[in-house]
């Protein structure tokens, strides 16, 4: 078996971090030996569906900022709730001929053994120099500021929007220029900012560097503690298999 951590072409995303940090055997199934479950569990269901109406906001939400014409077809599941979710966006976000829109925009960095890849659901560059950092999330679960403070998300995404911006935007930039902005359009117009600084910018380099330090050394061959990712195994799409192997 190849162990993707050692592959040059292998950058880490926010996704592969945050499950390491859930569950290194989880990491392992999903990452180094790249197996595919769905989940069987209770409310699977429910879950699933949410991700597609999930899947056809942020498709609806691409073309609105691509210019595209981007009206929910009729036969779409969950029409009412889309319409009325893209309502809300275009109301809160109205297009601006002197602002420039990044939707559904990757980025990479290599930075010693950081590499990092993200794609972020929008990058709004305004006319006045301020960046908006978007991220829609239609989960039913009601997120708070200090949730989205310190999520891995937040950390990934502006560290790397930053260690880009220059040659993103031919100029030099302050730290404190850029927010991320987390909506979700369940909760009406409701969102959670996330201002940016150079304090947090050191911060975070240093979590996440020392995240991918950890991880590239990683024996998911040792005995793990399971209490202590206990937590993350309710909802775990692997549980059945991790069971076999307890």
């Amino acid at each position: 078996m190849i162990d993707l951590r050692k592959q040059e072409t292998f950058y880490y995303s926010q996704n592969s971090l945050n499950t390491f940090l859930q569950c290194p055997k989880k990491f392992r199934f999903k990452y180094v030996e790249r197996l595919h479950w769905k989940k069987a569990l209770p409310g699977a269901d429910l879950y699933y569906e949410n991700m597609k109406v999930g899947l056809d906001f942020h498709l609806l939400c691409e073309r609105y900022f691509s210019g595209i014409a981007c009206d929910v077809p009729a036969a779409v599941e969950n029409r009412e709730q889309l319409q009325t979710w893209l309502k809300q966006l275009k109301e809160m976000i109205p297009l601006k001929e002197e602002h420039r829109y990044l939707p559904e925009y990757e980025m990479r960095m290599i930075k010693g053994d950081v590499r990092l890849q993200a794609k972020y659901d929008l990058i709004v560059l305004k006319g006045d120099g301020d960046v908006e950092i978007w991220d829609w999330k239609t989960e039913e679960r009601q997120m708070s500021m200090a949730e989205v403070a310190k999520k891995i998300q937040t950390m990934v995404y502006m560290y790397l929007f930053m260690e880009n911006a220059q040659g993103l935007l031919r100029c030099p930039i302050d730290y404190e220029k850029i927010k991320m902005i987390y909506w979700q359009p369940q909760y009406g117009t409701k969102r959670l900012e996330v201002p940016y600084s150079r304090e947090k910018h050191l911060q975070y380099e240093a979590e996440i560097k020392n995240i991918i330090q950890e991880l590239q050394v990683y024996d998911f061959d040792c005995p793990m503690n399971r209490e202590r990712f206990e937590k993350s195994c309710r909802y775990c799409e692997f549980q059945s298999l991790c069971n076999q192997e307890a």
